[in-house]
């Protein structure tokens, strides 16, 4: 008898330790690898299928700034977004700090005046993330004075019966952007908030669909596990503690990826590039990064601008391009970024304009984001371009008419190296569809009126014959 309860303490030892020796199931220990490999293809796809423009407000960029991605590779978006809180968000990322300063004074001025309780929280994480830059900056800059009180306490006051936070009762949605802006007063000094924030995670265990994920308006889809994600990320929970069935909600997140690498909202196969991807790109990004964002984010060490940049090559073909440049970077190197090409370019090759002022020196320090230069290969000595309205200049000019409008244009023709008086261009037959063949002529005056079929951009250009040699024949862009 002895022998037998020696045999069965045994047996339950070695049970024990082969319990203890379990690697985690499968499903939980690869979401870390395979979120690392979606927000690659995700990546990729931006690259590829969207030429680098990384749309869709702050999201996309906070992914690409937390997971090291080289910011030159894509085009950023602008701080002049919908939302002060993604302009002031955008605008540290990209290093402006002056920027940043004006942004977060007319952000403070503004707090707690929405409609929505998931605008005041990204508010609220927008100026804090500016204070926690001017604290970290020693000096350099300064943080806001704004009513932290009041916004902590509108945000706890939004709270719905049941925990959660958004329409009715509570949606997952709204409930995990919030926690990701409580999450900055989730202390011992904040009781309050501590306790909300229970009652929201214990809402959202509720709430959780039996493949990980969350659901919003009866159907389970990507945004809605995205943003909890983001309050999880926040609040530094263990997504492993998240399972269910096997599943986390990053499982759950990555079965709405597509097969170009974005995410379909309540499936896998149409790209929404709107909410979806964005957001679960930021998700994916917190997960992978081990970052929490919305309490840790300072301003990015690195200038970033953006430039819409236009290059007139040797050959006459003309290119145009959104690029970034970082601080020190000159613009040669922009002219390269414009013309898709990995060989050295020399701008001291071109004429170069921005804002219609000729470029004396690379340094590009003195360009706002957003700047437009264009460069013309010195090979001309001139250029002749299209005036779209009555305040247009030297340049690729646009117009937007409606459809079944005409658009009037005048071609003139100028010097490409210097600012000089411009003289319109008679008899030129000028391509509006792009078949290479004329459409109209222009008058005495060098203007002319084209009407198009289609909707959409078109590119005007003017045909060689009656254009005198050496000169860059630059195209206007009317949009249908």
């Amino acid at each position: 008898m002895g022998n037998n309860r020696i045999k069965r303490w045994t047996a339950l030892l070695l049970a024990a330790v082969m319990f203890i020796a379990l690697p985690a199931p499968a499903s939980l220990a690869a979401s870390a690898d395979e979120a690392k490999t979606a927000l690659q293809r995700t990546f990729t796809y931006y690259k590829i299928q969207q030429d680098g423009v990384l749309s869709g407000g702050f999201e996309v960029l906070a992914a690409a700034f937390l997971t090291g991605e080289n910011l030159t590779d894509y085009v950023l978006p602008t701080t002049s977004q919908s939302a002060l809180s993604s302009s002031l968000l955008i605008a540290l990322m990209k290093g402006d700090t002056a920027g940043a300063a004006a942004l977060a004074e007319e952000l403070a001025g503004n707090l707690n005046k929405q409609d929505y309780i998931t605008t005041d929280a990204m508010e609220l994480i927008a100026i804090e993330a500016y204070n926690r830059s001017a604290l970290a900056s020693l000096g350099a800059y300064s943080p806001v004075v704004y009513a932290q009180s009041a916004a902590v306490s509108r945000l706890l006051d939004a709270e719905e019966v049941g925990g959660g936070f958004g329409f009715g009762s509570g949606d997952p949605d709204t409930t995990g952007m919030v926690l990701a802006a409580l999450a900055l007063f989730n202390t011992d000094a904040y009781p309050a908030v501590q306790a909300a924030v229970s009652r929201a995670l214990d809402y959202l265990r509720g709430a959780q669909q039996e493949n990980g994920g969350f659901s919003a308006w009866g159907e389970n889809n990507a945004n809605s596990a995205a943003a909890v994600i983001w309050g999880l990320c926040a609040l530094k929970q263990d997504m492993n503690a998240w399972s269910k069935n096997g599943k986390t909600p990053v499982d759950a997140l990555l079965s709405f990826q597509t097969e170009q690498g974005g995410f379909g909202y309540a499936n896998a196969l149409e790209n929404d590039l709107v909410f979806a991807t964005p957001q679960a790109a930021l998700a994916l990004a917190l997960v992978t990064s081990g970052r929490t964002f919305f309490t840790d984010l300072t301003a990015g060490a690195d200038l970033y601008k953006g430039l819409s940049v236009g290059v007139a090559d040797r050959s006459g073909a003309y290119h145009e391009r959104s690029v970034t440049v970082k601080r020190g970077e000159r613009l040669s190197t922009a002219l390269a970024r414009a013309l898709r090409t990995s060989n050295a370019v020399n701008a001291s090759d071109y004429y170069c304009r921005a804002t219609g002022a000729l470029l004396s020196s690379e340094d590009l320090s003195g360009l706002a984001d957003g700047a437009e230069i264009l460069a013309i290969h010195k090979s001309f000595e001139n250029a002749a371009y299209f005036l779209t309205g009555t305040d247009d200049g030297f340049g690729v000019n646009t117009a937007e008419i409606p459809f079944g409008a005409s658009q009037n244009l005048t071609l003139r023709i100028a010097s490409a190296g210097a600012v000089s008086a411009a003289v319109p261009l008679a008899g030129v037959g000028v391509d509006g569809d792009g078949d290479g063949f004329w459409d109209a002529k222009t008058d005495a005056a060098g203007r002319v009126t084209l009407s198009f079929i289609a909707a959409g951009t078109h590119s005007v250009r003017a045909l060689p014959a009656g254009v005198p040699g050496g000169t860059a024949l630059l195209p206007a862009r009317i949009t249908v």
